[in-house]
């Protein structure tokens, strides 16, 4: 028994890690100020989108746009009940929000998208801000934080209302974020570069990569961006399966109300943690999170987000 127990565990945090949601910690509010009562101070979630466009929560969805007519039906339905907008290159149908992915110039702009989003990926173009409409909201996608600084620059002076900064590389195709890990460092970079110029407080940013949770998208809000983008575990929550080619396959043993039940549930459940994480914090509004509430657990994930190492 003394022998087992002297064996060494593999160490948790090899140096090939690579940085993750998971090694940054909130820090509990009383090391630092007064707890607020859960019980009788509510914590807001909602958040307004370019200034535009009203959020009930800071969640959006993505990724069913080439999804079989019966799981769009129930996303469909549970985007309805849960007030959530969907991302995509095409409208998920209903009254759901629908922020429109534009991903060459030459596609047209529907006019009732409430959000026409150009798609730059990897390779910086100018791209002018038409608006059809006061109210649309107008922004970029980047998916490369090598362009970061034209891209900022460009939205700018173009007047954007916000941009979109896609950590998985290949937001547009069919579930990018089953290729690998998020990259936080576009987020990283994209705040580094506004607080510089001083204009942090002029474009919203929406992040989108590898988030699974209300803790992950708290944690994200944190770092600086107003709305989270969730693919992945939406597909997962309406009985969709990963296939061995990287995509994502759907089980029709799943009614419409099935699916729609567990958009909302998930929905519901990640606004509900989320908030939580803030009133941990002392916070009553989710959007006042900073990055000063977290520490990094790994040097890696210290690197990546900016986020201090817990103990230096």
């Amino acid at each position: 028994m003394l022998a087992k127990r002297l064996i060494s565990r593999d160490d948790p945090f090899p140096a090939d890690r690579p940085a993750s949601l998971d090694d940054l910690t909130f820090l509990p509010a009383n090391l630092s100020r007064l707890v607020i009562d859960p019980y009788r101070e509510a914590c807001e979630a909602g958040a307004l989108l370019g200034g535009k466009l009203a959020l009930a929560q800071p969640f959006l969805v993505t990724g069913f746009d080439d999804a079989p007519e019966e799981v769009r039906a129930g996303v469909r339905r549970g985007l309805a009940e849960s007030q959530a907008g969907y991302l995509g290159l095409a409208p998920i149908g209903g009254s759901v929000p629908w922020l429109q992915l534009l991903p060459s110039d030459t596609t047209p702009s529907d006019p009732e998208a409430v959000a026409h989003l150009h798609v730059l990926g990897d390779r910086f173009r100018p791209v002018a801000a038409a608006r059809p409409r006061d109210d649309r909201i107008q922004g970029l996608v980047v998916s490369s934080p090598a362009i970061l600084e034209d891209a900022i620059a460009h939205a700018l002076e173009e007047g954007f209302d916000v941009m979109l900064l896609d950590g998985s590389g290949g937001l547009g195709t069919p579930w990018p974020e089953l290729a690998g890990a998020p990259d936080l460092t576009i987020l990283r970079d994209a705040i580094r570069i506004l607080r510089r110029m001083g204009r942090e407080e002029e474009i919203d940013l929406i992040y989108f990569g590898g988030l699974r949770s209300g803790t992950d998208a708290a944690k994200i809000i944190a770092l600086g961006c107003v709305a989270v983008v969730y693919g992945v575990p939406i597909g997962l929550a309406t009985g969709g399966e990963i296939g061995g080619d990287g995509g994502m396959r759907f089980s029709s043993e799943f009614s419409d109300e099935d699916r729609a039940l567990a958009v909302a549930n998930l929905v519901k459940a990640s606004v509900s943690e989320s908030t939580m994480m803030a009133r941990c914090t002392g916070k009553t509004n989710l959007h006042n999170l900073e990055p000063e509430d977290m520490r990094a657990l790994t040097l890696a994930t210290a690197e990546a987000t900016g986020i201090p190492l817990a103990g230096v």
